[in-house]
């Protein structure tokens, strides 16, 4: 799983990420008011064979369960791996950020294990990036 850095709160914080909706779109202008990244950061996105249930959406357990559709391989994220497949699924921009945010740490303490867990799940094909 991703790393010891992950408070319980944490978690429960991720109910309160903003809507991704709200985002700019068509007519409405996005103005950049921070320092250009030099280095590209992937989005991601969830594969089109992935179904996937949140306990936390039905008031069960904060477990999120991935599953290889038609294979039927289900894998099963909590804590910290729920937080990092949740934020990276839903697009967002910079996840080591985000997920940085939500938990209250420096982005650079937890920026390993976030790149580690995202490569991991990319390589079992539990998240790609956009555009693929």
């Amino acid at each position: 799983m991703a790393g010891p850095w992950m408070s319980t709160g944490g978690a429960r914080a991720m109910r309160s990420l903003p809507n991704r909706s709200r985002r700019p779109c068509a007519g409405r202008v996005a103005r950049h008011t921070g320092p250009v990244n030099q280095h590209r950061v992937p989005a991601y996105r969830v594969p089109d064979n992935i179904a996937w249930v949140d306990g936390a959406d039905f008031g069960l357990a904060e477990e999120l369960y991935l599953t290889v559709v038609p294979d039927g391989r289900t894998v099963m994220l909590k804590d910290s791996a729920r937080l990092i497949w949740l934020v990276a699924a839903d697009g967002g921009e910079d996840v080591v950020a985000e997920v940085a945010d939500i938990v209250g740490r420096p982005p650079a303490e937890i920026e390993g294990d976030v790149h580690r867990f995202v490569a991991d799940l990319r390589g079992r094909g539990l998240l790609v990036e956009r555009g693929m």
